[in-house]
């Protein structure tokens, strides 16, 4: 490869989008682009392919405007994707190949797979038909954000469970009083989850398939309602009735008993940069390995699991029901936390399944009522209380509080020293 003469082509056209096209995904196809290429549509940057005699592909749908549009290509002759044979063929750079647009719906069938099987005697084949559909529909979700003494917390909509973070701190914060030791905040921190999980675990599904009264169930009114519906240590805690604060356009299902068995497999990764700019993001691919099928280089989830999929002896209908075209809910709760001035103050997350829930809302209480610095709040004991049992994390002050609990009642169980999250949270100086 020449260091110090490498030609560089621009190609500049006008399109206008088909009218029929409006609705679907747009592509435009490269034949082959001899030997590496920059594309841009309309002044922004699209994407990069080498590769002399091979195809490339790039999805336009964000890029285009209604009506004209221009596409510019930056073709270099020279690049690590330069074809190294020459037997048969001039060095010709530039665009070789046809190039043209193509739409498909949001729903396709982007490829597919025929293999065929013999047995051992080749007497008998089978064949496996394997279907690649790619639904290219992009849905930006709604933030849902509570109050919490004059906090502000912001977290996931469902099916994910962000909303259990605003219900656990807001029912602790109805429990509470300035007198109250700390063992004594501990106990309102498990009664608050046991009310909060028994809430989620009822009513939290889909949204685009169930009808979920999330505004009343992150209501300040309910949630103080709902702390005095505090249970008996060791009775089993049942979801509240949140119809008093629902607009009354809206029927609140009637749900059977939901059980979910949510595997841990889950991942969490919080970020703020010089700038400012913050992300917390947690991710799943469900159990290690997830469904262990490979697509394209990724691995695939297999987010199933998170449904409630055994039907009620009683044939009564579940929020987390499996059904066609429905997604799961999911324990996973990235969170930001902002004061009254919507200054960012702390960012938190966990892997961790169904325990997600108590991991994160722990940070949030540890830093903000316990005065805890975040490595304490992360060092604190895992506490979990979903259902009728409060599960603990081993260690001395762990076993402190398991025995506290005893005396009051709870029945308790020792995780041993397996129940030791990922929380990942970042304060604001």
């Amino acid at each position: 490869m020449p260091s110090n003469y490498n030609p560089v082509a621009l190609y500049k056209r006008n399109f206008n989008l088909n009218k029929d096209w409006e609705n679907m995904e747009v592509f435009i196809h490269f034949g082959a682009v001899n030997s590496a290429f920059y594309v841009w549509v309309n002044e922004r940057f699209v994407g990069y392919s080498e590769g002399s005699k091979t195809p490339a592909e790039f999805n336009l749908t964000d890029f285009i405007n209604k009506g004209n549009n221009e596409i510019v290509l930056k073709v270099i002759r020279w690049s690590d994707g330069t074809y190294l044979e020459d037997q048969d063929f001039w060095r010709l750079s530039g665009i070789e190949r046809d190039v043209f647009l193509y739409a498909q719906p949001k729903l396709a069938v982007r490829d597919y797979f025929l293999k065929n099987y013999l047995n051992d005697d080749l007497t008998n084949s089978k064949i496996n038909f394997e279907v690649d559909l790619k639904n290219y529909s992009k849905v930006i979700r709604p933030v849902i954000c509570g109050s919490f003494s004059d906090l502000s917390i912001c977290t996931t909509s469902p099916p994910s469970s962000g909303g259990a973070q605003i219900m656990i701190a807001g029912i602790y914060d109805n429990l509470i009083n300035n007198n109250m030791k700390q063992r004594e905040k501990i106990q309102a921190f498990v009664d608050a989850q046991r009310l909060s999980y028994a809430d989620r675990d009822h009513y939290f599904g889909d949204p685009d398939e169930v009808e979920i009264p999330i505004d009343a169930l992150l209501h300040p009114d309910y949630l103080r309602q709902r702390s005095n519906e505090k249970f008996e240590p060791g009775a089993i805690p049942t979801p509240g009735d949140p119809s008093e604060f629902v607009s009354a356009s809206i029927d609140i299902p009637i749900w059977g008993l939901d059980n979910t068995q949510e595997a841990s497999g889950t991942t969490h990764i919080s970020i703020i940069d010089f700038e400012g700019n913050a992300v917390s993001m947690t991710a799943t691919v469900e159990s290690a390995f997830g469904s262990h099928r490979w697509s394209s280089g990724f691995l695939l989830n297999n987010e199933m699991t998170d449904f409630s999929r055994k039907v009620p002896d009683d044939g009564s209908k579940l929020a987390n029901a499996v059904a066609p075209n429905r997604r799961p809910r999911s324990s996973m709760s990235p969170t930001m936390i902002f004061d009254k001035y919507n200054n960012l103050l702390m960012i938190t997350g966990s892997p961790g399944g169904n325990s997600i829930p108590a991991y994160v809302s722990k940070t949030i209480l540890g830093v903000f009522d316990w005065g805890l610095s975040a490595q304490q709040a992360v060092d604190l004991p895992n506490i979990v209380a979903r259902g009728e049992k409060v599960k603990i994390e081993s260690s001395r002050q762990g076993k402190k509080i398991k025995r506290q609990l005893k005396k009051e009642g709870y029945k308790v169980s020792d995780f041993g020293r397996n129940e030791v999250s990922g929380l990942h949270l970042i304060t604001v100086l």
